[in-house]
C-alpha cells in the first residue's frame, strides 16, 4: 500500500440532496440538536470505559493494496473492505489479525466478471454478495472467494443488504428503468421483488452528492439515511420498515429548496447542518457523520443521557474516523497524515511506514 496515495476530492463535488422520501409514517422519535450535550470523543471511551482494537492491514504480495477504504464489514475472523484503487473500486478480505487474504472476483468485461464494485454484503454464513452498478448484475461468491454466480437485475440499484429470505436494494434518485420513483425494495433470493418502501419526493439534484449512502446491519436490525434526508429508517432482518427517527438541526436544518439546486445555494451550506454518509442505531448509541458547514464532524450519540460525543471537524470529504458499523462493532481507520499521537506507539510506528489501520471498538 505504500505507493498508493489517498484521493483529495472537493467536497463540492459531493454535495447533492440525491435523497428524500414521502413513505411511511411520521418518525416517533426526533432527535432535537440543540437539546442535547455535547463532548469531546475522546470522552466516550473513559465514560463508558471502551475497548479498542486495532487491526494492522498487511499486503505482503500487493495483491490487497488499495487507496483508500469506502465500507468495510467484520464477520468473525475475517474484515471485508470496498475500497478503491486510483478510479476504480474492488472488494478485498483481510484476517482479524491484518494479514491480506485476497481480492474478491476479477474485473473486466468478459464472463464471471465485473467493471465496478458499487456495493456488497456478507451472510452470517460467509457468502459474499456484491452490485456491479455499471452492468447492473449481483455477483455471489462463497466464503473461500471461490465464483458462484452472478444474475442480471432490471433497475438502477446503488446498496444491497441480504436479508432473511433475500434482499433490500436501495434504488437509484435517477432510476428509469423498473421501478422509478421507488427509493427501496426488497426481493426474494431470485431477485423478484416482493415489495417496495419509501418514495422519492424530488427534493434532490443529481448533479451534486452530499456523501454515499449504505445499509447498516447492527445487532437488532437495519438503518438506512440517504442524505439530505436527516430521516433515518430502521427494517427488521427480514427488510420490512419497521420504524424511523429524525436528526433536528433546528435554523441550520437544509431548506427543501435548496435540495432540488444545490450549486445555486452552495454557499447557504456555510451555515447549515445534515446527516452523511451513514447512520448505525442500536438501543444505546446511534453512530453516524454530520455536515457542519462544509466540514464533516463524526459523532456517538448516548440516547439515554441525550450526549453527542463528537470527533474533530474534518474537512476532507471523507470520514476516516467512523467508517462503518458491523453487528456491535464500530469501525474506524487510520493512515499516514492523520492525527496519530494519541495511538500506541507500535501503532504509530506501523502508520509511519505508510501503510492502514483499523480500529475496532464495541459501541452497542
Amino acid at each position: 500500500m505504500k505507493d498508493l496515495k489517498y484521493l483529495f476530492f472537493s467536497l463540492a463535488l459531493f454535495l447533492s440532496a440525491c435523497g428524500g422520501e414521502t413513505g411511511g409514517a411520521d418518525p416517533t422519535h426526533t432527535i432535537v440538536y440543540d437539546e442535547a450535550r455535547v463532548k469531546d470523543f475522546a470522552e466516550l471511551m473513559t465514560d463508558r470505559g471502551i475497548r479498542e482494537e486495532y487491526v494492522l492491514l498487511r499486503s505482503d504480495d500487493g495483491a490487497t493494496d488499495f487507496s483508500r477504504i469506502e465500507k468495510a464489514i467484520v464477520r468473525g475472523d475475517r474484515i471485508y473492505l470496498q475500497a478503491t484503487r486510483g478510479r476504480e473500486r474492488d472488494l478485498f478480505v483481510f484476517g482479524r489479525d491484518g494479514r491480506g487474504i485476497g481480492q474478491v472476483g476479477r474485473r473486466g468485461q468478459g464472463p464471471r466478471e465485473y467493471l465496478q464494485v458499487t456495493d456488497f454484503d456478507v451472510t452470517p454464513s460467509g457468502d459474499i454478495y456484491f452490485l456491479d452498478g455499471q452492468r447492473d448484475r449481483l455477483f455471489r461468491y462463497d466464503a473461500d472467494l471461490a465464483y458462484i454466480d452472478d444474475r442480471p437485475f432490471t433497475y438502477d440499484a446503488s446498496t444491497i443488504q441480504a436479508v432473511d429470505g433475500g434482499f433490500l436494494f436501495g434504488l437509484t434518485a435517477w432510476n428509469e428503468l423498473d421501478y422509478a420513483g421507488v427509493e427501496v425494495i426488497r426481493t426474494d433470493t431470485a431477485l423478484n421483488v416482493v415489495d417496495t418502501s419509501l418514495a422519492y419526493d424530488g427534493l434532490f439534484d443529481n448533479a451534486y452528492w452530499i456523501s454515499g449512502y449504505i445499509f447498516i446491519r447492527t445487532a437488532d436490525g437495519i438503518s438506512y439515511n440517504q442524505p439530505i434526508d436527516n430521516r433515518v429508517y430502521l427494517f427488521d432482518s427480514s427488510g420490512t420498515l419497521r420504524d424511523s427517527l429524525e436528526f433536528d438541526f433546528g435554523s441550520r436544518n437544509v431548506p427543501d429548496a435548496y435540495k432540488t439546486d444545490v450549486e445555486r445555494n452552495l454557499p447557504e451550506f456555510e451555515s447549515l447542518c445534515a446527516l452523511r454518509d451513514y447512520v448505525a442505531v442500536t438501543p444505546r448509541y446511534i453512530q453516524g457523520a454530520f455536515l457542519k458547514g462544509r466540514k464533516t464532524v463524526p459523532f456517538v450519540y448516548d440516547r439515554r443521557s441525550n450526549t453527542f460525543y463528537e470527533a474533530a471537524e474534518q474537512e476532507e470529504y471523507a470520514n476516516p474516523m467512523l467508517i462503518g458499523y458491523s453487528d456491535t462493532l464500530s469501525i474506524a481507520y487510520y493512515e499516514p497524515g492523520m492525527d496519530t499521537s494519541a495511538l500506541p506507539d507500535s501503532v504509530q510506528a506501523f502508520l509511519e511506514k505508510e501503510d492502514f489501520v483499523l480500529c475496532l471498538r464495541n459501541i452497542y
